[in-house]
Parts: structure tokens; C-alpha cells; sequence
């Protein structure tokens, strides 16, 4: 039993030290102003963070979201949401309120702030610690199923963005195209306040969504119903399907936030009027990309972490044997 545990570690510890397969990653900042931007995958965990500047639970989860995002960049695929209904909150709008308006759906109810939706479902409703978050990271990866085939483009252009988003159901999954929708979502690390009600502490903001772009896609693969916010910023250039795979090429409008503060978010997900019909899974694939420093503390950390869990395997194992001996000892006295 003792080797079975150890060798348990053992996994974690390889799993804590090699990366994954990308579905979300980093890239240096100012990578989007220069150069096409391409993220391939589906694995990552959608992480919708609702919140809001006057929360002051919110306030003290707001320091460890970089950290988080940094640790499980290539895991997780974050955006946080600031509700549109409140006065108090000036980073709130439309976008943001159209996937609130879907969350609270999914759960039946309006949840309270903060609120971690991974994947569409709550995964922790209330102030939290990083761990906890962490857990809840790993608890949505083991539930998740067979994952779309997701590929993001990402170009700048003449103060907009053009995205060519790509997406192929798993051989081994049960959804078909019908049903369901892609999505685009723009987040600002470096959000506009102005006359916010804050909490004391508040802040940073990071990938606060400020646009959205969703289209539903029928039983054929074909394009049908398009939704955009804010309305009359988005422009679908492009849908084809080619070799099973959903193609779209879209364009962002008008983006007035600097380039070096957005964060990248793309997902295949069950169309909203089809969530009360539909179980799980409602996330279907997620990938997204965003900007900050290199991660070489990112990858020691995974090192420390693999080099915590090896140790306590050779503790799990080494100190039973040790107390065996001492027992045969007194035995032969």
C-alpha cells in the first residue's frame, strides 16, 4: 500500500513539472501589437469570475488572481465578470451581464459575489483561498470529458482585432454541432474605474470582459443566429467547414483599449437556449492566451512543487521500513 501511495505522488509530481497540452498560455506583452497570435487545444477550464469593485470579499480575492493565472496559465482560461445592474460598478456592462445572465440560468438563481463558475457550474460561491480555488481548478479537469478541437488566430488590425476561430468535435464525444455556439470574449487588464464604488483594497481588475461575440452553429456545421456586445462593434467576414472543422473569421471594431492589456478567450459551449435541456457537459472546449512577463518563477515553482510531492513519497515509504526494522531489532533482543 505504502508504494502504491508513494508512486501516487510520484504521478503528481510528474504532473506538477511537465506542461500539459496548451489550451491557454502567456505571451510577452506587446506580442498582439507586432505579430499573429495562435493558440490551439480546448482543455483549458473556463474560469468566470463574477465580482464587483464595492465587494469586499471581492477585494481580498482581488490580489490573487495574477498568481493564479500565472500558476495555471496553461490550464486555465480566465475572464472576470462585473454585473451591469448596479450603478456602484463602472467596469460592468453588457458583455459581462449577458454571461451573468447565463450562469445565474445555469444555476437556477442569482448567486452571490464573489462566485467561481468553472466550465458553466459553480465550483465555489464566497470568499476563498487560493488553494481552495486550486482545488477547484483540478475537481473541474477531472469532470470534463471529451473536449472540442479549438484553434484561435489573433491579429491586430487598424485599431481592431481579427479573430479565425477553428473548431472539430472529438471522435470519442456525444455533442454534435446542433445546439451549440461559439464564442469570442475581449478582457482588459487594466480596466477604466472612474467613479466606481470601491472596497477598501479593491483591485487590480484583470481580464475584465468588455466584448463578446457569440454564434450559433446548426446540425450541418452552418452559421446561424450572431449576437454581439457591445452591438454594432463586431463584423462576421468569414464561415466555412473544412474537413469537419467549423471555421470563422470575425473582426473586432474599434478597440480602444490598449493592446498590451487584453486577454484572449474563445470557447465551444451549449447554445443558451439549449441549457435547460442539456446536463453536462456545458463547456464543450476553451482556449485563451494573455499578456504578461516571461514565467521562469512559473516553471520553478512547478519544479518546487514536483520536488515537495517526490519527498513525501520517499517519507511514505522510508519511515514504515524504518519502524519495521527497529521492531525486528527488539524482537531479536
Amino acid at each position: 500500500m505504502r508504494v502504491v501511495i508513494a508512486l501516487a505522488f510520484a504521478a503528481l509530481a510528474l504532473s506538477a513539472s511537465l506542461s500539459p497540452a496548451v489550451s491557454a498560455t502567456r505571451i510577452d506583452v506587446g506580442s498582439l501589437s507586432s505579430e499573429e497570435v495562435t493558440i490551439s487545444g480546448g482543455g483549458a477550464v473556463l474560469y468566470e469570475l463574477y465580482t464587483a469593485t464595492w465587494c469586499e470579499s471581492c477585494a481580498e480575492f482581488d490580489d490573487l488572481i495574477e498568481p493564479l493565472r500565472t500558476e495555471h496559465d496553461e490550464r486555465m482560461a480566465f475572464i472576470a465578470l462585473h454585473p451591469d445592474d448596479d450603478d456602484d460598478d463602472k467596469i460592468g456592462n453588457s458583455a459581462s451581464q449577458h454571461r451573468l445572465n447565463r450562469l445565474h440560468a445555469i444555476e437556477g438563481r442569482v448567486t452571490g459575489t464573489p462566485t467561481s463558475f468553472m466550465d458553466g457550474v459553480v465550483a465555489r460561491e464566497g470568499q476563498v483561498s487560493g488553494s481552495q480555488i486550486s482545488l477547484a481548478l483540478f475537481d473541474a479537469e477531472s469532470s470534463q470529458r471529451s473536449r472540442t478541437s479549438l484553434t484561435l488566430s489573433t491579429t491586430s488590425d487598424n485599431g481592431g482585432l481579427i479573430f479565425e476561430l477553428s473548431a472539430k468535435l472529438s471522435p470519442s464525444g456525444s455533442h454534435s454541432f446542433n445546439g451549440t455556439q461559439l464564442t469570442i470574449m475581449i478582457g482588459d487588464d487594466d480596466p477604466e474605474v472612474g467613479d466606481s464604488l470601491l472596497a477598501e483594497g479593491a483591485g487590480p481588475f484583470h481580464a475584465t470582459l468588455f466584448a463578446l461575440f457569440e454564434v450559433d452553429i446548426n446540425e450541418n456545421g452552418s452559421i446561424g443566429l450572431i449576437e454581439e456586445f457591445p452591438a454594432g462593434t463586431w463584423s462576421m467576414i468569414n464561415s466555412q467547414i473544412v474537413n469537419e472543422r467549423v471555421i470563422i473569421t470575425v473582426r473586432a471594431h474599434s478597440i480602444s483599449q490598449p493592446l498590451g492589456d487584453l486577454s484572449i478567450l474563445a470557447t465551444h459551449e451549449v447554445n443558451d437556449n439549449f441549457l435547460s435541456t442539456t446536463t453536462s457537459p456545458l463547456t464543450l472546449g476553451a482556449v485563451s492566451f494573455f499578456q504578461a512577463d516571461e514565467k521562469e518563477e512559473n516553471i520553478l515553482s512547478g519544479y518546487l512543487i514536483a520536488t515537495g510531492l517526490i519527498g513525501i513519497g520517499v517519507l511514505i515509504i522510508a519511515i514504515p521500513s524504518e519502524r519495521k526494522n527497529i521492531s525486528s531489532g527488539k524482537e531479536e533482543e
